[in-house]
């Protein structure tokens, strides 16, 4: 299917973050490299026009109109990243691993490059992968978000980052619009733990990779965007809280077809979807209003400009949803910014049942298949080593009350789904009580099943998945 000259769907996918030392208390010892300690230079001006400015230094693009296609003369060549081994899912899916890259103390980018083989669009989302490779992402697709990683030496297995609404920082696939058998670079930004410099990768319906190296953000102004188009940061800029990235969209000559991916998760098609810049720790701004504007035709490029609250650390990474991470240089001074549009990403990990999530509070999410038999309240023998990873966690933090909350799937009756989950509530909060001693004050509370966290819906296997979810104890850490 050809591409039309115009299109009012802005389909693009970024993700801009923020990786450095010293600005906030988000921040983290490491530095990713910059593009100006890499040795990088500027990008081209785009098209004939003139360019005052280079990236890095604040400066636009004056003769450049932004939302308004223009002849892009500079060499639109993709090049993708050099990648490792090649794993094949049973329906022939690629994924090839490129890189895991450090962007904090508390996760890493991984990242890759995706052939798929056509599939029914009614069976996308699932049909060749394994939970939680793909989870619907709303109108906008499936999230990518197979991995989960660990480290020789460490029981710990550790999870994609996730907002409270369990929103992944990932790319998102889309059935309809993705083109198969092209090659689609993909990220998904992971927990792992300070000290590793390698580590291991379950990737969910393909396999397993080991001994991976964690390496720093590579420095370019460039990077591929979906399986067409070329991504170019123009300039980096804060002030008063806020980021303002310029950033040039292309299409080779040769280019067929429709944009690919996202990230974020709006529901407005014809919104410039997931600009986000993040912190060094984890919080995320994401881009404030619809930015709007059209996909460019083969050899057009165009020009956008997306602003975002300021996470309030140091050094800029570009982040594409589907492109390659990229540690870039910003100019202005580092202001946290404020607003709903300023979210976190809070490290995730789990271990013997016990999933914990590292946010400004600590929840630890509790499997009621390892604490409890089908239908009782009494712990099992297992759960001793559950309830001991979790009294580990809880000694590490500084805060001293907790509320321990019962949760329940849908099955069964109401009034009994809140009486199992109180009494399952109460048997955690009994156990930890014993086990931490003097000092801690307990909320014990059953909510059945009237706050899950997935939508129990779908084929027979998404309903089990999603009831499994909802069974669940929660242990929170008020600060």
């Amino acid at each position: 299917m050809g591409r039309p000259t115009t299109r009012l769907a802005m389909l693009a996918a970024v993700s801009l973050a923020l990786a450095g030392c010293g600005g906030s208390d988000d921040d983290a010892a490491t530095t990713p490299a910059t593009a100006e300690s890499a040795g990088e230079t500027s990008a081209p001006p785009p098209g004939g026009a003139t360019q005052t400015g280079t990236q890095g230094t604040g400066a636009t693009v004056p003769e450049v109109e932004l939302d308004e296609p223009y002849p892009a003369t500079q060499d639109l060549a993709r090049t993708l990243p050099q990648g490792g081994e090649t794993l094949t899912s049973p329906d022939g899916h690629e994924l090839t691993l490129t890189g895991v890259h450090r962007l904090a103390d508390d996760r890493v980018v991984v990242t890759a490059v995706l052939s798929l083989v056509e599939l029914p669009r009614e069976d996308f989302a699932v049909n060749g992968f394994e939970e939680p490779a793909l989870r619907r992402a709303g109108s906008r697709g499936s999230e990518w978000a197979p991995f989960e990683l660990t480290v020789a030496g460490d029981e710990t297995t550790y999870l994609p980052v996730r907002d409270d609404d369990e929103r992944c920082l990932c790319s998102v696939i889309r059935s309809g619009i993705q083109e198969f058998g092209d090659a689609m670079t993909v990220m998904t930004v992971m927990s792992a733990p300070a000290d590793a410099d390698a580590v291991d990768l379950g990737v969910h319906g393909f396999g397993d990779v080991s001994d991976v190296e964690i390496t720093a953000v590579p420095a370019t102004s460039t990077t591929p965007w979906g399986t067409v188009e070329t991504l170019t940061v123009r300039s980096a800029h804060r002030q008063d809280g806020t980021v303002t990235a310029r950033l040039t969209l292309a299409s080779p000559d040769d280019s067929t077809g429709w944009g690919r991916g996202v990230y974020g998760f709006t529901d407005d098609q014809l919104c410039l979807g997931g600009i986000t810049v993040v912190g060094t720790g984890r919080t995320t701004g994401l881009a404030e209003g619809c930015v709007r504007g059209v996909l460019p035709a083969a050899g057009q490029a165009v020009d956008l400009e997306a602003t975002m609250p300021d996470p309030g650390t140091d050094t800029l990474v570009l982040l594409p949803s589907n492109g390659v991470p990229t540690a870039l240089q910003i100019t202005g001074d580092a202001a946290r910014g404020n607003g709903e549009q300023l979210v976190s990403h809070d490290a995730r990990s789990r271990t013997e049942g016990a999933t914990v999530a590292a946010g400004e509070r600590v929840e630890i999410a509790l499997d009621t298949s390892v604490l409890f038999d089908l239908g009782e309240s009494t712990l099992t023998s297992a759960a001793r080593r559950t309830v001991a990873v979790t009294v580990e966690t809880l000694e590490g933090q500084a805060g001293r009350s907790l509320t321990v909350a019962g949760h329940t799937d849908s099955q069964g009756d109401a009034a009994d789904n809140v009486e199992l989950s109180s009494d399952r509530a109460q048997a955690v909060a009994d156990a930890l009580e014993q086990q931490l001693g003097d000092g801690w004050t307990f909320d014990v509370q059953g909510y059945g099943e009237e706050e899950p966290v997935a939508a129990e819906t779908g084929t027979l296997e998404e309903v089990e998945a999603a009831q499994a979810r909802n069974r669940r104890v929660e242990v929170t850490v008020e600060p």
